[in-house]
């Protein structure tokens, strides 16, 4: 498993504290070297927060059926110009990928849940990352 992040402290906290595999610093890596060095056989799940070049950068690696889910955009939030679109979107077809939006308010009737079991992680000290269960 590998993520991204900007600066050198929060990607030794991904890989060192919270047992991500690797994780590029997307500030001063080439992110789609990285992304070729730490997924050599394609990204099967992405999860997207950003957009914009990063964005870009993961399709070009997609594994065969990978799933690529849209949170988020923050590369574009500020933006003067008109928003940018992934222009890798092809990528989807060759690999038989599906890219998808998450809405956190799709999720309101489980917020009640999710707020005991975040609860719950917090006073055991045990980070609310992957692998920590379903919410």
């Amino acid at each position: 498993m590998a993520t991204h992040d900007g600066g050198p402290e929060k990607c030794a906290l991904l890989t060192d504290e919270l047992g991500f595999d690797a994780a590029i610093d997307y500030r001063t890596d080439d992110v789609g070297k990285a992304l070729r060095r730490h997924a050599p056989d394609g990204i099967d799940v992405y999860f997207d927060n950003v957009g914009g070049d990063i964005l870009d950068a993961a399709l070009t690696r997609l594994a065969m059926h990978a799933r690529v889910v849209v949170c988020g955009a923050i590369s574009q939030y500020n933006n003067a110009t008109p928003v940018k679109g992934p222009s890798n979107y092809l990528t989807l077809l060759v690999r038989r990928a599906r890219m998808e939006g998450f809405v956190v308010f799709d999720y309101a009737k489980r917020y009640p849940q999710a707020a005991q079991d975040i609860s719950a992680w917090i006073a055991a000290a045990v980070p609310s990352g992957p692998g920590c269960g379903p919410l």
